[in-house]
């Protein structure tokens, strides 16, 4: 629903004879439109997989999805692609569910399960969707551009969509990287060099929420790494990245990648409510 509801009706009574006897013009107070809803921007992924279901970790096709060290928490669903390899050790219950396409390889040992179970099926529409996706947000015009983020900062939005591209290194060490909107934000950003946080490096949004940003990593330079148990909070896509990998830390945040893409040192990872 787009602009404001009118804020003042005029109503009349008619006596018997069908004649206006009187006449009021009331008014209320200003009504805005109903209020814009962001969709989450990972949906086209998951409700190629699942519809209605909030993921965790998909591991694309051909990725070698590695979940261990014991005491791991994920809440949220996960997946794993063609001739993927997924393996989940160190004696952790994770609840799951696993969707696995029926080529991809799933190991489930060291006392760890999944009390989702495993639900096989093809993947190859999630995968479609994730490539595409990706090169659909690398190729919109950035509203703000930075050759490299080496330091702690704040990003504010513009009430709409903001595409941040960063050409260079994405790389911090202690401190807070704030992306700061409201409800019709949204921002991509679309790093060509990977992303590495450490010491305490924290990912905050103000105002947002995980659903309203994308963290796109378009093309083979560079990785995704995490340790120093900072936290992050969004949507990692990367589906051509060699390496991913996220050494704990608490991870308000779905993880989507390609190539090998492991989970140590006991991270938690909670899956973004996404809805479409």
């Amino acid at each position: 629903m787009a602009g404001s509801l009118p804020n003042t009706a005029t109503v009349s009574a008619t006596n018997v004879s069908g004649s206006v006897s009187a006449m009021a013009t009331i008014t209320f107070g200003t009504t805005s439109a109903c209020p814009t809803t962001t969709a989450c921007l990972a949906a086209p992924i998951n409700e190629a997989i699942a519809s209605g279901v909030s993921f965790a970790i998909f591991g694309l096709a051909n990725s070698n999805l590695q979940l261990s060290s014991g005491p791991l928490a994920i809440t949220g669903a996960l997946g794993i692609g063609a001739n993927g390899q997924f393996h989940l050790s160190g004696g952790s219950t994770q609840p799951g569910p696993l969707y696995a396409d029926g080529t991809a390889h799933v190991q489930i040992d060291g006392g760890s399960s999944i009390s989702g179970g495993v639900i096989t099926q093809s993947m190859a529409a999630a995968q479609t969707a994730a490539i595409n996706l990706s090169a659909t947000d690398a190729a919109l015009p950035p509203t703000q551009t930075f050759s490299q983020i080496t330091n702690p900062m704040t990003i504010t939005g513009n009430g709409g969509l903001n595409v941040i591209d960063v050409t260079g290194t994405f790389q911090l060490s202690g401190g807070n990287f704030v992306i700061s909107g409201g409800p019709s934000d949204t921002f991509i950003f679309n790093l060509q060099s990977g992303m590495q946080l450490s010491g305490n490096t924290n990912i905050v949004l103000s105002g947002v929420s995980p659903i309203q940003v994308l963290f796109n990593f378009p093309g083979t330079s560079g990785q995704l790494q995490t340790s120093g148990n900072s936290d992050t909070a969004g949507i990692f896509l990367a589906p051509l990245l060699p390496q991913t990998q996220i050494n704990g830390g608490v991870h308000n945040s779905e993880f989507i990648a390609g190539g090998n893409f492991s989970f140590q040192s006991n991270p938690q990872v909670t899956a973004p409510v996404c809805t479409h």
